[in-house]
């Protein structure tokens, strides 16, 4: 039984060997498994020494090359227009130091960290927890790819798939004879729009914002004459914004009292 000792030619080449292994009695061949862990793409050169007290060293030279990575699983988001998803998703890191991971998407319904720095990773690899979070602007699917890159820890491929339905319906809202309410509204989308209020009934009257800017909220006043019980919706409609409604339920109340 001969005792062996391996040796890579740089402790920094990604090339992961056993300390040792013994080769059986008799035997001409005996394997050697090792593994090759790139972290960056392209081609390198290493050099494997084994070392045996009885058969002196030998030495074997690597020709490395570490192509792209395969993308990661995708990630599947599904929400309403006005309301978000979020997917928490995780990668394995190989980097024996501290390191700083760079996050990019190519769209912007897809919201992340700008960077998220890691510990060094154990020798097998530590996870890292990857926030996602789905905000649509418009119906329909959408569809974008997470990039994650560091100096030392390589880069990592994520695609994101999206899918927008219409927004719920929200309500009722109760209102009391002679009272107003307060609903407010998100413009969801990345530019100002006209807001347009439809009232079913005409006991009930509307004050809105002739525009709403991107990304922001505005307050919506319904005021309510009497005569009720009565129900009723209104319908809010964005100029400039795929042309998607709003709907929210009214109840004018017969009473100033609130059931």
């Amino acid at each position: 039984m001969d005792g062996r000792e391996l040796a890579r030619d740089s402790p920094s080449c990604p090339v992961l060997v056993p300390l040792g292994f013994v080769s059986p009695k008799g035997e001409k061949e005996a394997d050697l498994v090792f593994e090759y862990r790139p972290l960056r793409m392209g081609e390198s050169t290493g050099r494997l020494v084994l070392q045996s007290s009885d058969l002196a060293s030998f030495y074997y030279i690597l020709n490395l090359k570490a192509t792209t990575s395969k993308p990661e699983k995708s990630l599947h988001f599904c929400t309403t227009l006005g309301s978000t998803h979020t997917i928490t998703t995780k990668i394995m890191n190989y980097a024996r130091q501290k390191t700083d991971y760079l996050l990019q998407t190519d769209c912007a319904d897809f919201q992340t960290d700008k960077t998220i720095s890691v510990p060094s990773a154990s020798p097998g690899g530590s996870e890292v927890s990857v926030e996602v979070t789905y905000v649509p602007c418009q119906l329909g699917e959408a569809r974008a790819t997470l990039q994650l890159s560091s100096p030392l820890g390589g880069e990592y491929s994520i695609p994101l798939i999206g899918l927008a339905l219409p927004p719920k319906p929200q309500g009722p809202f109760l209102i009391r004879p002679g009272s107003t309410i307060s609903i407010p509204f998100t413009n969801i989308f990345p530019q100002a729009v006209a807001l347009r209020c439809t009232l079913g009934h005409p006991a009930f009257t509307v004050k809105a914002p002739d525009t709403v800017r991107a990304k922001k909220t505005a307050t919506i006043t319904v005021s309510f004459k009497g005569g009720g019980p009565v129900c009723t919706k209104m319908v809010v409609s964005c100029l400039g914004g795929a042309g998607v409604p709003w709907v929210y339920y009214l109840r004018g109340l017969s009473s100033a009292k609130v059931p």
